[in-house]
């Protein structure tokens, strides 16, 4: 058992994670006015 959890963290350690998730979002700005991005928290609002 203690080898295989050794062999899963091992795996874990070497995958490459996405720095980030593209998104189709279209924003329209209103002028004089601040754009803000809300959501659930770790979303992604901030990439």
């Amino acid at each position: 058992m203690i080898e295989l959890l050794k062999e899963l963290i091992l795996d874990f350690m070497e995958y490459k994670f996405p720095a980030s998730i593209p998104r189709q979002v279209e924003i329209t700005p209103v002028p004089g006015k601040p754009t803000i991005c809300r959501g659930v928290r770790r979303s992604g609002k901030s990439t």
